[in-house]
C-alpha cells in the first residue's frame, strides 16, 4: 500500500503546469513592513480590466507569485492567506472540495521559502483548478470557485492597496510595471530548489511507512502481551477463588472497624461545628473588606455566565481550524458602559478575540451590578475557551459568600441563586437551538427574543415573542429549544416567580 501511496504521490508531485497561451494582463509588488513578499502577475486569454471577466469559468487564467524577500515562513505563509481570503470572500465556501483546496493552500509550507521560488495557481476551463509549488502539482480543485477564492486576494473588495488591485488589472503602465513585466519574464526557479515539493512529499511518505511499521510492531507486541495476560489469568484463577473467602472475612472486618471510626469522626465534626457556631454567633459583622471581595466576585462570575451564553464560534475560525483560550480584562462601569476591553497575548487568533469582543459588548449592559459593591468602575478578568469539538464552556463556580455575611445587603442570596437558574436556563435553552439546515442553505438570518416566566414550582406560565425573525423556521427554532428545555425544576426558595429573556441571533 506503501508503493502505492508512493507513486501516486509522485506522479501529482512531477506533473507540469499546462502552458496555455496566456498574456500578462498585470503585475504588482505584494510589500509588508515596506518589503517587498513576492511579485505577483496575472494572466488572462486576453487583456481586460474586467472583475467579471476574470472570474469567468470560461476563461483560462493563471496567478503567479515570485518570492522575493530572503526568507517566507509558514507562519507568515498562512497568516497572509487565512487573513486575505476571509476579508476578500463574503462566505465559507459550501463545496468541501474547495475548503480542503483552501486548508491544503494555507498549510502548504514545511519550510521557508526562499528568494526565487515560484507558486502558480492555473486555472483551465476543461481541467479545474491546479497549484504548482516550483512547477511540482501540489493541489487540485475541479471549476473555478478555489481560483476565484484566492484571485479576490488580489481584486477582491479588501486587496492589498488600491494600486495593487489597478496594477493586477492592467490600469497602471509606467516604469515600475515594465520592470515588474521583464522580471517575470526572465524569472527562473533555481535549479536546487525544482525538487522542494517532491522532497517534502517524499520524507512524509517516510515517514507514513515509519508510523506503519511501529504500529504493526506495537500490534504484534500487543497480541504478545494479551496471550500472556490470559495464561496468567488462567493461573491465578485457582488461587483467587481459594483466597476469596479470607478476603470477605476481612474485607467485613475492614467494614467494622471504618464504620466504628466513621461514627468517631462524625461525633468530632460535630463537637467541632458546635465550637464554630458558638464562635460564629459571637461575632458582630463580617470584615467589609471581604464583604467587597464576595461582591466583586459576584459580578464576575455574572459576567463569565453571560459571556458563556453569548459567544457563537466564527465561521471563518471553524473553517481554518482555530482553537485557543481567549483571556480579556474588562473595565466596566456602573451603567454598564464598557471602558476599556484588553486581550492577553497568548496567541489566540484575531477572529476568536474579535468574537469575545463582541460578546462583551452585548452582555456587558445586561448584567446586574450589586448594589453594595463599592466604586463605579471594575476591572474583571474572563476567559472563553474555543475548541472544535467541546463547546462546553470553562468552569466557573459560583462564588461563596464569607461567613455571617449579610446577603440582603449584598444583593441577597436568593438572588445570587436566581442568576445561577437563570442563567442554568437559558444555557439549557441555547444548547437546544439548531440552526434549520435549508435556512443556513438559503443564508436566512435574524434575531429571536422570547420573554419567559416560571412559577415558583418551575411551572411555564407564559412565553412572549419579543422579537421575530423574518422567517418562520428561525422563530419555529427557538419555540423549539423552549419546549425541549421544559420540565423546569423550582425556583429557589423564597422566589414567587423569575422572568427570563431568551435571545438568539442566527447568523452565518
Amino acid at each position: 500500500m506503501a508503493r502505492s501511496l508512493s507513486a501516486v504521490l509522485l506522479l501529482c508531485v512531477l506533473a507540469m503546469p499546462v502552458q496555455a497561451q496566456l498574456v500578462l494582463n498585470g503585475s504588482a509588488s505584494y510589500q509588508r513592513l515596506s518589503q517587498d513578499i513576492y511579485i505577483g502577475g496575472l494572466y488572462l486569454s486576453q487583456a481586460s480590466d474586467d472583475v467579471v471577466f476574470v472570474r469567468s469559468a470560461a476563461t483560462a487564467k493563471r496567478m503567479r507569485l515570485v518570492v522575493a524577500a530572503k526568507r517566507w515562513s509558514p507562519r507568515r505563509w498562512q497568516q497572509m492567506w487565512q487573513n486575505n481570503i476571509s476579508i476578500n470572500n463574503e462566505n465559507v465556501s459550501q463545496s468541501a472540495q474547495v475548503a480542503r483546496g483552501i486548508q491544503q493552500l494555507t498549510e502548504l509550507l514545511r519550510e521557508d521559502l526562499l528568494q526565487g521560488d515560484e507558486l502558480t495557481i492555473d486555472y483551465q476551463p476543461a481541467v479545474g483548478t491546479r497549484i504548482y509549488l516550483n512547477q511540482q502539482l501540489a493541489i487540485r480543485s475541479s471549476g473555478t470557485e478555489l481560483f476565484n477564492f484566492l484571485v479576490n486576494t488580489w481584486i477582491g473588495p479588501l486587496p492589498p492597496s488600491r494600486d495593487f488591485r489597478d496594477r493586477m488589472l492592467g490600469k497602471v503602465k509606467d516604469d515600475l510595471s515594465q520592470r515588474q513585466r521583464q522580471m517575470l519574464a526572465e524569472h527562473k526557479i533555481p535549479s536546487a530548489r525544482l525538487g522542494l515539493y517532491k522532497g517534502w512529499v517524499e520524507q512524509e511518505l517516510q515517514q507514513q511507512q515509519a508510523a506503519q511499521a511501529a504500529e504493526e510492531a506495537a500490534r504484534r507486541k500487543a497480541e504478545q502481551a494479551k496471550r500472556e495476560e490470559a495464561e496468567r489469568r488462567a493461573r491465578i484463577l485457582a488461587e483467587r477463588k481459594a483466597k476469596e473467602e479470607a478476603e470477605r472475612q476481612a474485607r467485613l472486618e475492614a467494614e467494622r472497624l471504618a464504620q466504628q471510626e466513621a461514627e468517631r469522626q462524625r461525633a468530632a465534626e460535630a463537637a467541632r461545628l458546635a465550637a464554630l457556631e458558638a464562635e460564629r454567633a459571637k461575632q458582630q459583622a463580617v470584615d467589609p473588606a471581604e464583604q467587597q471581595r464576595y461582591l466583586a466576585a459576584v459580578l464576575q462570575w455574572r459576567m463569565q455566565n453571560a459571556l458563556n451564553a453569548e459567544v457563537a464560534y466564527p465561521a471563518w475560525a471553524r473553517q481554518f481550524e482555530q482553537e485557543g483560550l481567549v483571556e480579556v480584562s474588562l473595565t466596566l462601569r456602573r451603567n454598564g458602559d464598557i471602558i476599556e476591553v484588553m486581550a492577553a497575548e497568548n496567541g489566540a487568533h484575531k477572529l476568536l478575540i474579535s468574537e469575545v469582543q463582541r460578546a462583551l459588548q452585548v452582555v456587558a449592559s445586561k448584567v446586574e451590578v450589586p448594589e453594595a459593591l463599592d466604586g463605579d468602575s471594575w476591572t474583571l478578568p474572563l476567559r472563553y475557551r474555543f475548541l472544535l469539538d467541546d463547546a462546553t464552556p470553562l468552569p466557573n463556580p459560583e462564588p461563596k459568600a464569607p461567613e455571617g455575611a449579610n446577603m440582603e445587603s449584598a444583593g441577597g442570596n436568593d438572588s445570587v441563586s436566581l442568576d445561577a437558574y437563570r442563567q442554568q436556563l437559558i444555557s439549557r435553552v441555547r444548547d437546544n437551538i439548531r440552526y434549520p439546515k435549508a435556512a443556513q442553505i438559503l443564508k436566512k438570518t435574524g434575531r429571536v427574543s422570547y420573554q419567559l416566566v416560571i412559577a415558583a414550582d418551575g411551572q411555564l406560565i407564559s412565553s412572549t415573542a419579543l422579537q421575530s425573525a423574518a422567517h418562520r423556521e428561525l422563530n419555529q427554532a427557538v419555540t423549539s429549544a423552549i419546549d425541549a428545555a421544559l420540565p423546569l425544576a423550582p425556583l429557589p426558595a423564597g422566589s414567587d416567580q423569575l422572568v427570563v429573556q431568551i435571545e438568539h441571533e442566527f447568523r452565518l
